[in-house]
């Protein structure tokens, strides 16, 4: 999943299907950061929210996720 850029305060939440059956990887589109190295959903009913200020996605909450 890539980001886009976004206003701030705007959040988003992805979450993996329950037949997910590999992980989903949170990418970064064109003049966008996030807040962390890495987000990787590893299982299937595995979520990430993030919030968006200044062009950059920080995580809110996770579940079932890696995050570095």
């Amino acid at each position: 999943f890539t980001l886009p850029s976004g206003d701030d305060g705007q959040e988003v939440t992805v979450i993996v299907g329950s037949t997910a059956s590999a992980a989903v990887s949170i990418l970064t589109g064109a003049g966008v950061t996030l807040g962390a190295t890495s987000i990787s959903l590893d299982a299937a009913n595995s979520s990430v929210t993030l919030r968006c200020f200044s062009d950059k996605w920080y995580v809110v909450s996770s579940h079932a996720a890696t995050i570095q």
